[in-house]
């Protein structure tokens, strides 16, 4: 039997209908908020969540000009590298927003408080859309509970910066019903939708790309439309999605150091790792046991046949080929199978490796749509064999989804905070580098140092060829008062990989603690072509020009910086003094007037307020930040002894009275 979908599945009573679709909406968006309530405690995580909002200078001062810039930077973004995801960036901007901008550091709550109302209503949506296609809101509700509950999901939930997949299925979903819409009754007003809708989905993630594909297999079923209208129809949608695609591919590539395999490794070790994944997926999806959220690549050498991981993989495959063989007959068989493997794609593929990962529980959250509609035809099937069938159903139903929260609930402590998350990962994977290294910059975090350098020890011990090790354990030599040998180790990791951002950055740092001044300036310009807006590289670059007498040359590094970050007194203070190098006196006074502004209490920024205010000619300003800057740090007075720029003020009455204003106060040594 194969129930059609075709009818709206309360046309036989729309009162009665609306009143249950209500009532299960609520009761599922409901259960949904409460079960994710312990993701409210968790913090940030060192795995992008700093990048995508805490160090994140566009999100922590939202305003116009940098929601452009989130839409316009798609292939070297100015603050996070990685998909092309503008309308991500600009919801967490509205977060910051409703958190508060006048607090220094976000509450992650309100972060966590949004993702899980967006999967809230995600299970709500997908609710709908099931109750559209199955015509039973039984199957539709414990397809949408399932989703609900699935312990798979709760990296995409309780990880913030996986509001990216939240999103791209939110608006995927609202694709899905208005494409629903036009399939019953064909017009230009649903599809237009659908197509918008897509295009949110697109600017949220790009890997929802695949979603035209997969509504021309509703149209083969349950729609039963396949034909060359079907497929014209669906033309702009496509052409959005080739776009996007290929900016998901050159962003990954540039801004997240995501690399394709050569070809001879893609004919040889990617249909093992398409096995694996195939079977890995669906293995999770029925029995979510031992999830982890890092699941390491395996070396190359190691993806053989002969290799047991690999070996079920080709058995799982081949009982997946067997299982659509028998189903034949069964068309919604094929396609929520095809469906989740086209939804999947990318990731399945293998044709692109990303931080070292095989599989991620994360690539699940919107291809778990299509199985769940093949499930929700399936249920609506059995029940329909009488109310013996509808009790086993029911009943399979509630322990299933029991156990499911059960899991999901206890999942989410290992999201507590960064070192929590490592330490489990660490525990899943004991013999991998990157674990042993995520856990080291965890350590670093709450400045355990020791605790830190022992992980990047056992890291580099794990794998001598993994840069990035040498370069942390580079930066916490450095923290240690070693710069000698934090700069052996940071050579030994650029030897490995000298286009690396991280080790030329960390060069300059400890190049800077040894003492060399312009010798300095290279790494970090090394650093800043290979990530053009990294403010800690460009405020490294910009101080080694300023030493190097070279201010003229640090002005467009310090304008740059001063763009990202508007309200650093420090930047605003070295810009100062670049334009007081380059002549432009009358500049460097009214940008000095915002550093102290902004710090109106530090004697120093007082200091050279009174200088640039002298040499641009205004008295009495300079008289006023000198005064205030004496009154801060009494030793201040000494050094203006000693600044050229204020010898025509030394010849003042007032120069004396203010002398002998601090004669009595203690005689601090100066910094």
């Amino acid at each position: 039997m194969q129930p059609t979908a075709l009818n709206d599945p309360a046309a036989s009573s729309p009162a009665h209908g609306r009143v249950i679709a209500a009532v299960v909406g609520i009761a599922l968006a409901a259960g949904a908020l409460f079960l994710y309530v312990p993701s409210l405690s968790c913090k940030f995580l060192n795995l992008d969540d700093f990048q995508y909002i805490v160090d994140n200078p566009y999100v922590l001062r939202p305003s116009w000009e940098h929601a452009r810039a989130f839409f316009t930077e798609w292939r070297n973004p100015t603050t996070v590298g990685g998909y092309y995801q503008p309308l991500t960036m600009v919801s967490l901007m509205l977060d910051r927003i409703i958190d508060g901008v006048g607090k220094p550091i976000p509450d992650p709550k309100v972060f966590h408080a949004t993702n899980i109302a967006i999967h809230a209503a995600n299970c709500l949506l997908l609710f709908i859309w099931l109750s559209r296609l199955t015509r039973s809101f039984p199957a539709a509700a414990v397809g949408a509970v399932l989703f609900a509950v699935h312990p798979m999901n709760v990296e995409s939930v309780t990880w913030i910066c996986q509001r990216k997949s939240l999103l791209a299925a939110f608006f995927s979903l609202l694709t899905l019903i208005a494409y629903d819409k036009h399939a019953r009754r064909p017009g230009v007003g649903w599809l237009t939708a659908a197509t918008l809708a897509f295009l949110l989905a697109l600017l949220s993630k790009p890997t929802s790309w695949m979603l035209p594909v997969f509504l021309l297999l509703l149209d083969f079923y349950p729609y039963r439309r396949l034909k060359i209208s079907a497929l014209a129809e669906k033309l702009p949608m496509f052409l959005l999605a080739v776009v996007f695609g290929w900016i998901a591919y050159v962003s990954q590539k540039t801004g997240a150091g995501a690399v394709a395999p050569h070809l001879d490794v893609l004919l040889k070790k990617t249909p093992l790792v398409i096995c694996h994944n195939i079977t890995f997926y669906f293995t999770k999806l029925l029995v979510p046991l031992n999830l982890c959220p890092q699941y390491p690549a395996p070396p190359l050498d190691a993806i053989k046949l002969t290799a047991a991981p690999f070996a079920w993989g080709v058995v799982g495959t081949a009982a997946l080929i067997a299982l659509l063989i028998a189903f034949r007959r069964r068309r919604i068989v094929w396609v929520g199978v095809l469906g989740f493997l086209l939804l999947i794609n990318p990731v399945v593929l293998g044709l692109v490796d990303f931080q070292g990962s095989i599989t991620g529980d994360r690539f699940v959250y919107l291809p778990m749509l299509s199985l769940l509609l093949m499930l929700g035809f399936g249920i609506a099937v059995l029940a329909a064999r009488g109310f013996s069938a509808k009790l086993a159903v029911a009943g399979l139903a509630i322990v299933v989804s029991l156990a499911f929260s059960w899991k999901t609930w206890r999942l989410q402590d290992v999201y507590l905070d960064s070192i929590n998350y490592w330490e489990f990962v660490v525990r899943q994977n004991p013999n991998d580098a990157y674990c042993r290294m995520g856990l080291g910059r965890a350590w670093l975090l709450v400045d355990r140092n020791a605790a830190a350098e022992s992980e990047f020890r056992k890291a580099i011990e794990l794998n001598p060829d993994f840069a990035d090790s040498y370069f942390y354990l580079g930066e916490v030599l450095y923290y240690e008062q070693k710069p000698t040998e934090a700069k052996e180790w940071i050579d030994k990791g650029l030897a490995l990989r000298p286009d690396s951002s991280q080790g030329n950055f960390f060069l300059g740092l400890v190049m800077q603690r040894l003492g060399y001044v312009s010798e300095t300036i290279a790494p970090f310009q090394r650093a800043l072509e290979l990530r053009p807006n990294w403010r800690e590289a460009l405020r490294g670059l910009s101080i080694a020009l300023l030493k190097s007498g070279r201010g003229a040359e640090s002005l467009p590094v310090l304008t740059r910086l001063v763009t990202l970050e508007p309200d650093n007194p420090v930047n605003l203070y070295n810009y100062a003094v670049a334009l007081t190098e380059s002549g432009e006196d009358l500049a460097a006074l009214n940008v000095m007037q915002q550093a102290v502004a902004l710090k109106p209490d530090d004697g120093n920024m007082q200091f050279a307020l009174a200088a640039c205010a002298a040499s641009a000619g205004d008295t009495n300003l300079a008289w006023k930040a000198l005064e205030a800057a004496v009154k801060l740090r009494p030793e201040m007075m000494e050094l203006a002894a000693a600044e050229h720029r204020f010898e025509k003020m030394r010849a003042s009455p007032r120069w004396r009275v203010l002398k002998i204003s601090v004669e009595g106060a203690p005689a601090n040594k100066p910094n």
